[in-house]
């Protein structure tokens, strides 16, 4: 449900860490009621080197 909106909500603010919760918790719900299915992704990355 983040994908391509994650980086729009500051993590410092009160407000936008509540709404976040709420959208994983409700996004729990309907998988678990399979209402949507799950999807996963897995990334692996390292630091740029230095210039």
């Amino acid at each position: 449900m983040f994908s391509g909106i994650a980086a729009n909500f500051d993590e410092t603010n009160e407000d936008h860490r509540t709404i976040m919760l709420l959208i994983l918790l409700i996004e729990q719900l309907l998988e678990k009621h399979q209402i949507i299915d799950t999807d996963f992704a897995a990334m692996v990355a390292r630091p740029k080197a230095a210039q």
